[in-house]
């Protein structure tokens, strides 16, 4: 059991060590991540359009193909009853 402990130790030292590498990529500055999202804001405020559903004025009267529905008929697999 301990040399399970043991490998299970060793994997989980060697996840950590690729999780905090860093490939190649450029020292970021916080403060300057900070200011380029707080410049995106910005941009957004001054955006004419806010929302894709701004649109969007009020939920339909009735559900979709409800205008097909013939009342005093039933259809049963592609034929027509009256009653």
């Amino acid at each position: 059991m301990q040399d399970d402990m043991a490998d299970m130790l060793e994997q989980a030292d060697e996840v950590q060590e690729a999780m905090g590498r860093t490939y190649g990529m450029p020292e970021v500055d916080d403060d300057d991540l900070q200011a380029e999202l707080d410049a995106l804001g910005d941009e957004i405020a001054l955006d004419d359009v806010t929302s894709y559903l701004d649109g969007v004025t009020k939920a339909p009267d009735r559900e979709p193909g409800a205008d097909s529905i013939v009342p005093g008929k039933v259809f049963q697999r592609n034929i027509m009853y009256t009653s």
